[in-house]
């Protein structure tokens, strides 16, 4: 058959056959098909390109249409399935160009395929794209979408995602077409789903499907590109942040002449499935096809696929070679093997290619003039300078793939690596001289003659990217699988491989150092890949010995050297650091840089201005440089940048008139900037006049002529010019989107402005429903808003670019002109958030020129801001007397009525002014009171007001506590107020609970155990809320509940048994956890109250003899020589316990989620939990033995999802404590969260689950992928040669002749360079991800190391420490030195946490300055802020004490009650409460300065030097 059809693909594309011949040949092949029957379904890929092939001749459709209908029917529908999309979409392409007869035929072949067949087509059929909308297409329409009736939008989207990666150009369109559509009618609740806090998967996964659609068909399908360009832009600039996207972290594939066979195998099965497989599916025509058969064929036989083999009629020994080809076969999908299976027995013919083709001369870049010339050539002459072997037979049968107009470029881009990598471990010198050449001419073009040109210098050097990324991966994969060869003692070491291996990643070490680290940093500069250049020109400074300054470098530098980073040379260093930094919205990483200059230059000046926002600081830098130098082009464009960040751009434009006017030629320069400045005005004739002139093309100079179209109302000359400016994008988009989403971000910003000008033109088409769409728009705008980055870069050019729309919209209608207010408040209010103070001012002025109504409360925070508290507060009080202060009398029915608006403005005035009085202490208590409840008076029902006045009463309370002796005296009238007020803002919403709910439960206990008055009132309001509040509300304070399960009041009791008996009825697997430790208690009352508990609920039985089992396991007695256990053999009872419905306790099943504050409605029917929780299937037979002190054990529960957990069963060791630091650690995440500075850091604790079964075992949740800080220092000196044993250090360490801080300094620190940077560059070769995971590092190490502090954690040894090798976090394990532990060991420890020259030397060239010390201060100043909350939460110590602290003396135990009253508990909270208002020893500090002694302690030689030795303060 194969045969036929190549004869019959021969003629139709002869230019000598006849009409007729080709006529009947189609036509036969329609008859031959009938014939043969469904054995055809093997060759149906080739018949449908033949055929497709055919379609596209007017002449030969009829006929094609005729054999195709035949086709289809002879199939069966799982025949049908693989290619349905293709069937469908193919035919109903053609309605445009089809005669009657003809389309007749076309809806008669989809009416079999879609409702005869349709339901027999299973999950597929529902994957369909709709039809073209045609009337002879309707009624199957209709039918479509009923099917999907029962579908939600996420799901409709999931169904048309395969549609947009299917590999036919035809599917892919109709499937993006409609996409599109069901975007745009859904915008608004994507938008909402978008900002929720758990988003699906689909969202990430759409767009990164889309932009590798874009990426796939650069170049050769415009009209795709702009599909996708369209659904991003209607999406919107989502946040990266918001997004999940999973990582294909794949085996890197390597084939060279060191591979293994297997090596090899796995390779060509890869880039079978892969990319030949797709490639055949998509094939444009029959000839490529045949290209692509035929290297399937040729391939398939190489490697040892033979059908016999595969047909399973040959006996294969499990010793035997081919075994693991049969395995390979098996593992491809049954689509692929349904392609390939064909061309085992094929016999296609092969036309050898001319084999004495000689070298071309390098380099060759500069001889082509487009990109994809340049790698076809540079490719096929990489692949002549191979010798023979298995990797060039490879690539020479690709190679036929890649040449001519037709070629493959993602082919190219799959093997290129694989070829260099041969090239330079197989090639001669001269091979890998010309190699260097090649690359480093890549690097150093510098082009921008035409957009072609930039075009082609910035796809090729981010190929150049992708291969130092793909080399630097391989020798990260040889010396890991090396390491792993050698650690292996029981497999026999070939030392001969070895040499192979360390040789082969020294070639490659060689190759790469060659390649200048500050031009690579030049190329990612020029092509705006502005981590990446952060990444090489770091590596740069590095190399060049400027460094941040620290007490470590005399240790390693010579004299002269150690203060080199003050050099000159240096100096400059981090002015071009400096700059490359002003691209990257990064404010912290820019203070860093800027605490290294010395003397900064008037340039050092202007990128901090920059990057601070200070625009008129700025301006007067290139004013007084205008002055020494007036003739100095890129001084006026920086002065006319300044002017447009100003908002000044009537100015603007009058600067860039005057320097044209002096300067003519300057007019190509400047005109840009004119037409920018006009259309942010809306002076659409000077657009006109500006357009005229030479210009340079750039996106603000498009959105000006797309402004311009649709201020006209110009229908074609809007959309042709929208056209144009998304096409221009798509070129830089597609390069950018084959590193990340982060790169693509600025891309994708623009196509969402595109999008929103778009939308606004359409509005305007339709005059009938303007009031009504304006509105929508703006819903939606608001939200559109919300879901991008929260930084004035991104957000400032969106809200620029909507005022220039309502511009255009129609005048005079109020709510246009409310929508422009509104826009300038937030633009304030971006601007402000930023530091960008006189941007924010400009914008004030602009909202009250509006007349917005909270432009007063914008004003007040400006001057609050600035620290002008006197104006912020007199601004909220003015408002308040002249604004709010119409009544009915004066004839105002709106203020008289009091219209929501208006009165949830003054609350928000009122409480704002109450705050900040109460605040700055500028008010007695009486008027303070009055005005917090004028709050509650305009908004009842508001949740923010009702805990500001609780906080107030609270205050108070406290302060009454202090100053009464008596606690039976104090009374509880205050107290009673704070309940009263949190309780009413709970029921209003979530937004507090974690200041409110331990507050008040607090309170209520507390003041339950004392005899005050009204006790009862009080005990009532917390009856009133138990059966009031959703039941998930006291899971986030459960814990605390569970401490006090002891309290003596017995009414109170009743209340607290009621609340748990609540939370076991409606959430039994996550209170069982809780819980379980409580009721194994070695306290009796403790354990008979739980048990009291358990008797009124119907408890797991299951779950009982689980734990109990489960603590069989921890205080099994083990040897010193078991390395493992088996489950089976030695726990019988637990390996039976399978298919449980108890949930497994990780941390994302235990942790509560909240409803969004918008949603209140949802607070009853909101579920805190994941929908679909793994619950326990059974467990993994292999038990693995630690070998620590305690010997833990390390378990395998089986998920019912199919996957594998792994928790740690840890004996003699009280989790109670880790468990309280996990759950005041998950707090500390929430109050980083709501901060807006912590947050747009993203600071974070990590935490893990951990389960206490009694006092003395429990679980610990395994976190994967990481790697100890020991681990990383011991492996990189090994490799360098430089270790120094333990014993060795510690012999070095106990020297007496010396001072510590002597020995420290001079000999174990010189052995010990730092070193640990250099984990992250190998660790996360892709620049993006090495940029966020050492930040990640940084900032994960300052959160950690600042709570570490306020909770004494001690014992921050290499092993404790350990960080994520997928996102480069710090995670810390082994809590067990808490509350100032540390300074009781033989040697106490000196240092707040861990600092080491290691740690900071990671952190960047800046070293502590910029992220760590920002990140510290940020994290310090919302601790202090929380103080009262965290010392709530920490008082279940007290009550639930460690039994560490009952052995000793001072605990005083009830014994009618049992309640324990720890005096050790009370004593170290008293030590944290201290810390937490910013005592450092017997010094009190301000956050700044506290952080500061902190990390001057850290890095304190005196206090290093006297660490234990297995601390290793040296590393």
């Amino acid at each position: 058959m194969l045969g036929i059809l190549s004869h019959y693909n021969t003629i139709l594309i002869s230019n000598t056959e006849t009409i007729e011949e080709k006529i009947r040949i189609v036509s036969s092949l329609g008859k031959i098909v009938e014939l043969i029957g469904q054995p055809v379904s093997f060759v149906t890929l080739q018949i449908l390109t033949t055929l497709q092939t055919a379609l596209e001749i007017d002449v030969l459709r009829t006929a094609a249409l005729n054999s195709w209908n035949l086709f289809i029917r002879t199939l069966l529908p799982q025949d049908i399935v693989p290619v349905l999309s293709r069937l469908v979409v193919v035919v109903a392409d053609l309605h445009e160009r089809c005669t009657a007869y003809q389309l007749q035929l076309i809806v008669g072949t989809l009416e079999y395929l879609l409702l005869e067949l349709g339901p027999k087509l299973g999950p597929d059929y529902y994957e369909l794209p709709l039809l073209p909308n045609v009337v002879e297409f309707q009624h199957i329409n209709r039918q479509i979408q009923e099917n999907r009736n029962s579908h939600g939008v996420l799901e409709i989207i999931c169904l048309l995602l395969p549609g947009v990666m299917n590999e036919n150009s035809a599917v892919v369109k109709q499937s993006l077409h409609e996409m599109i559509k069901v975007l745009q009618e859904n915008c608004e609740f994507l938008n909402e789903h978008v900002l929720e806090e758990s988003i699906n998967s689909c969202i990430p996964l759409l767009i990164k499907h889309l932009l590798e659609t874009c990426s796939r068909f650069n170049g050769s399908s415009l009209d795709i590109q702009l599909l996708c360009a369209k659904c991003l832009g209607v999406l919107g600039a989502v946040d990266p942040g918001r997004l999940e996207f999973t990582r294909d972290e794949e085996r890197l594939l390597v084939l060279d002449n060191n591979s293994s066979p297997e090596d090899s195998l796995s390779f060509v099965c890869v880039l079978i499935e892969k990319q030949l497989v797709p490639a055949f599916r998509s094939a444009p025509s029959t000839k490529v096809q045949d290209k692509i058969a035929l290297t399937l064929q040729e391939l398939l036989k190489t490697f040892g696929f033979d059908s016999k083999l595969i047909s399973g009629h040959l006996s294969i020994g499990n010793k035997d070679p081919r075994k693991s080809i049969l395995q390979k076969w098996q593992a491809f999908p049954k689509s692929v093997q349904e392609v390939i299976q064909p061309f085992l027995e094929s016999k296609y013919g092969i036309q050898e290619a001319n084999t004495g083709q000689s070298k071309l001369s390098s380099p060759l870049y500069p001889k082509r003039a487009n990109y994809k010339e340049w790698i076809q050539m540079w490719a096929l002459d990489l692949i002549n300078r191979l010798p023979e072997s298995i990797p060039k037979k490879v690539f020479a049968l690709c190679g036929r793939l890649i040449k001519g107009a037709d070629a493959n470029i993602s082919i190219v881009l799959f093997i290129l690596p694989h070829i260099i990598l041969n090239v330079l471990l197989a090639g001669s010198e001269d091979d890998q001289q010309d190699l260097l050449v090649e690359v480093t001419t890549v690097l150093t073009d510098s082009s921008l003659s035409d957009i072609g040109a930039r075009e082609k210098r910035e796809f090729a050097c981010q190929t150049i990217f992708i291969l130092v990324d793909h080399l630097t991966k391989y020798m990260r994969h040889r010396r890991l699988s090396l390491a792993k060869r050698q650690v292996k003692k029981s497999v026999k070491v070939d030392d001969s491989h070895n040499v192979t291996v360390i040789r082969a990643c020294k070639i490659v070490e060689h190759f790469l150092a060659q390649i200048p680290q500050d031009i690579m940093a030049q190329a990612s500069y020029r092509c705006k890949a502005y981590e990446r250049a952060v990444m090489h020109f770091e590596q740069h400074m590095r190399h060049q010995g400027a460094i941040a300054p620290g007490w470590w470098s005399s240790t390693i530098q010579s004299d002269n050297d150690a203060e080199s980073y003050k050099l000159p040379s240096s100096q400059n260093l981090y002015s071009h650091l400096q700059q490359i930094y002003s691209n990257i919205d990064d404010p912290d990483g820019m203070s860093g840089i800027a605490a290294m200059f010395r003397n900064p230059t008037i340039e050092q000046q202007i990128l901090e201005h920059e990057s601070s926002g200070n625009w008129s600081a700025m301006q007067t830098c290139f004013e007084i440089l205008l002055k020494n130098d007036p003739t100095n082009l890129k001084h006026h464009i920086g002065l006319i940048r300044c002017l447009k960040n100003l908002g000044h751009f009537e100015t603007m434009i009058n600067h860039v008139n005057g320097a044209i006017v002096t300067h003519p030629d300057w007019k190509k320069y400047l005109a840009g900037y004119a037409i920018e400045a006009s259309w942010r005005l809306a002076h659409w004739d000077d657009i006109e006049h500006f357009l005229q002139i030479s210009h340079e093309e750039n996106f603000e100079v498009s959105l000006g002529q797309l402004l311009l179209a649709g201020q006209k109302l110009d229908v074609l000359s809007f959309n042709n010019t929208l056209r144009k400016v998304r096409a221009s994008l798509m070129a830089p988009l597609a390069a950018a989107s084959m590193e990340s989403y982060q790169r693509c971000y600025d891309h994708i910003r623009k196509l969402h402005m595109l999008s929103e000008i778009e939308s606004v033109f359409e509005v305007q088409q339709d005059p009938k429903d303007v009031e009504e769409n304006a509105k929508r728009l703006f819903a939606t705008w608001e939200l559109r808003l919300k879901s991008t980055v929260a930084s004035f870069r991104v957000r400032e050019p969106i809200l620029n670019l909507r005022r220039v729309l309502l511009a255009q919209m129609i005048k005079g209608k109020r709510r246009v002109i409310d929508e422009c207010g509104k826009n300038w408040l937030q633009a304030a209010k971006v601007a402000r958030k930023a530091g960008y103070i006189q941007t924010a001012f400009s914008a004030i002025m602009h909202a009250e020129e509006m007349h917005s109504g909270q432009a007063h409360i914008e004003r007040a925070k400006w001057h609050w801001t600035n620290r002008e508290f006197r104006k912020g507060i007199s601004e909220l009080q003015s408002a308040l007397e002249t604004s709010f202060a119409v009544t009915a009398d004066d004839g105002n029915p709106s203020a008289a009525n009091g219209s929501m608006s208006t009165l949830h403005i003054r609350a928000k005035t009122n409480l704002l002014l109450a705050r900040w009085m109460d605040e700055k202490c500028m008010g007695n208590p009486s008027a303070l009171q009055q005005k917090y409840k004028s709050v509650i008076e305009d908004q009842a029902e508001w949740e923010k007001g009702h805990y500001y006045l609780g906080r107030f009463y609270n205050k108070l309370y406290e302060t009454e506590k202090k100053n009464t002796t008596s606690q039976r005296a104090l009374g509880p009238s205050y107290a009673l107020f704070v309940c009263k007020s949190y309780a009413q803002s709970l029921t209003y919403g979530t937004r507090f609970i974690y200041n409110t709910l331990p507050r008040l439960l607090t309170i209520w206990m507390d003041l339950g155990t004392t005899k005050v008055k009204r006790f009862m009132e009080m005990n009532k309001t917390v009856k009133r809320l138990i059966t009031k509040l959703p039941t998930y509300y006291f899971l986030t304070t459960f814990p605390q509940i569970v401490s006090r399960i002891c309290h003596p009041n017995d009414s109170l009791y009743t209340s607290l048994e009621r609340i748990m008996i609540q939370v076991m009825t409606v959430y039994p697997q996550h209170a069982l956890w809780h819980l379980i430790s409580v009721y194994r208690s070695t306290y009796k009352f403790r354990s008979a109250r739980c048990s009291a508990v358990f008797s009124k609920v119907k408890v797991i039985l299951e779950a009982m003899k689980l734990t109990e089992q489960l603590l069989i396991l921890c205080n099994h007695q083990i040897s010193s020589r078991d390395p493992s256990l088996s489950m089976s053999a030695t726990f019988k009872v637990l390996s039976k316990m399978q298919k449980l419905s108890m949930i497994i306790p990780l941390q994302s099943n235990m942790t509560v989620t909240l409803p969004l504050s918008s949603l209140s409605h949802s607070f009853e029917s909101h579920n805190p939990f994941p929908n679909n929780m793994p619950r326990i299937e059974g467990f993994r037979d292999e038990i693995e033995v630690m070998q620590s002190l305690q010997k833990p054990r390390k378990i395998t529960v089986i998920g019912s999802d199919g996957n594998d957990y792994i928790f740690l069963c840890k004996p003699k060791d009280d989790l109670r404590k880790d468990t309280r630091l996990m759950e005041f650690n998950s707090l500390i995440n929430k109050l980083l969260k709501k901060s807006a500075e912590s947050r747009k850091r993203s600071l974070h604790i990590r935490t893990y689950a951990v389960i206490p079964l009694n006092e003395e075992c429990g679980l610990i949740e395994w976190v994967n992928n990481t790697v100890g800080f020991r681990n990383v220092l011991v492996k990189s000196y090994k490799s360098k040669g430089i270790y120094m044993l333990p014993q060795e250090a510690k012999q070095v360490s106990d020297r007496k002749d010396l001072p510590p801080a002597e020995i420290f300094v001079k000999h174990l620190l010189p052995r010990h360079p730092p070193v640990f940077h250099e984990w992250f560059v190998e660790t996360f070769p892709e620049p993006t991800r090495w940029f966020a995971s050492r930040r990640a590092y940084s900032t994960t190490t300052a959160v950690i190391s600042m709570v570490g502090h306020i909770l004494g954690l001690g014992d921050r040894h290499g092993e404790n420490i350990l960080f994520d090798e997928l996102t480069g976090e710090t995670v810390h394990v082994d809590f067990n030195c808490l509350f100032e532990k540390g300074l009781t060991f033989e040697k106490p420890e000196k240092v707040p946490f861990r600092l080491t020259h290691n740690m900071v030397n990671a952190f960047g060239v800046t070293g502590v300055e910029g992220v760590f010390r920002n990140a510290c201060e940020a994290t310090m100043r919302v601790l202090h802020l929380n103080q009262e909350l965290l010392m709530t939460v920490l008082e279940t110590f007290i009550y639930d004490p460690l039994c560490e602290w009952s052995k000793r003396k001072g605990g005083t135990v009830s014994e009618d009650r049992g309640e324990v009253q720890n005096e050790q508990a009370l004593r170290s909270l008293n030590t944290i409460k201290r810390k937490l208002e910013g005592w450092v020893g017997q010094v009190p500090y301000s956050v700044e300065g506290q952080v500061h002694e902190l990390i001057n302690q850290a890095m304190e030689v005196q206090n290093l030097s006297v660490m234990y030795i297995g601390w290793a303060a040296f590393m």
